[in-house]
């Protein structure tokens, strides 16, 4: 059964102890959610995929009493909020859980609802519900790419376009339903929540980049480690961890840090580590372009902490930071 009158931001009392953050800077507008929830395609269970404070669970449960919403959120301080606020109203029917959206299964429901998702934790959600059968994706656009983004995705298609209120995102609301097509993966999405390596091509050199964290910008990828945009023609050869040798595993780990210290004949190199090149010599480089060969390295530090030592083949690593 539906509701007679849909609820206000207003209505829903918060306890913000502990919170960071006003949630009106994370908030779809109730009336706009109740707007899209009038859609007759809207049926079911609603999940929030990074619900933040809960409003548009909230107004969900309160709009359908007889319907479960579920919302799914990282910070433990706003998942409580929404608790509170649920339990204040009686919303039995209003959940919350602490979810990590880059490594939790998703919970299977009819609806999802995606307000600002980003690079690899909007390319695992892709890869989620690409397993299940059916269902609405509701999506607004609030940072300029998403819809763009999804619109690469050939196996989803626009049902309809909902009209909003809001001033602080798009125009419109979208819901996207999967069609018969399987999913081919734009590019290299599939690998931005996976810890794998690719090797680039660059001229006369190749190198290793982190697929952990890539985004795509129009028809290139930023890599987060190192900090590089390349091309999906650049990548010549995709590996994991398993795959890599002992020296070139510990400076993919070692990349992690920020503040290394690497002695070659005496001379000093600092700084964090960014390229490890695999031709035409195995190499290191720093963020000023300055290169040393592994061969010269007399020994590498990670703050005061001795990692590498050539004279003994000494290898450590710090915890990982």
């Amino acid at each position: 059964m539906k509701s007679s009158s849909p609820p206000s931001w207003e209505s829903f009392k918060f306890d913000f102890s502990g919170a960071e953050i006003d949630p009106r800077a994370l908030c779809t507008d109730p009336q706009d959610v109740a707007a899209i929830c009038a859609d007759s395609s809207i049926q079911g269970k609603w999940i929030d995929l990074g619900s933040g404070f809960g409003h548009t669970v909230l107004t969900y449960a309160q709009l359908f009493p007889g319907r479960l919403a579920l919302g799914l959120e990282l910070d433990s301080s706003r998942v409580n909020a929404s608790r509170n606020s649920a339990l204040s109203h009686h919303l039995t029917n209003a959940e919350f859980l602490t979810h990590n959206l880059l490594t939790d299964p998703l919970p299977v429901g009819e609806n999802y609802f995606l307000y600002f998702p980003q690079g690899h934790v909007l390319d695992r959600i892709l890869s989620e519900l690409a397993r299940v059968r059916a269902f609405n994706l509701i999506v607004i656009e609030s940072n300029g790419d998403l819809f763009p983004r999804l619109d690469r995705e050939e196996w989803l298609t626009i049902e309809r376009e909902i009209p909003l209120s809001g001033k602080r995102h798009s125009p419109c609301a979208r819901i996207y339903r999967p069609n018969e097509k399987a999913r081919e993966l734009a590019g290299l999405h599939r690998y931005s929540f996976q810890e794998k390596y690719f090797l680039i091509a660059d001229g006369e050199s190749s190198w290793l980049g982190n697929s952990f964290g890539l985004y795509a910008s129009g028809d290139q990828y930023t890599l987060a480690q190192p900090p590089r945009t390349v091309r999906e023609d650049q990548v010549v050869k995709i590996m994991t961890r398993d795959e890599l040798d002992l020296k070139t595993g510990f400076l993919i780990a070692l990349r992690e840090y920020e503040n290394v210290t690497v002695s070659v004949w005496e001379r000093i190199y600092q700084g964090p580590l960014r390229k490890i090149l695999m031709t035409p010599t195995f190499s290191v480089e720093f963020p000023g372009g300055e290169r040393v060969e592994w061969k010269d390295i007399d020994w590498i530090k990670q703050d005061n902490i001795l990692c590498y030592e050539s004279s003994r083949d000494f290898f450590f690593l710090p915890r990982v930071p």
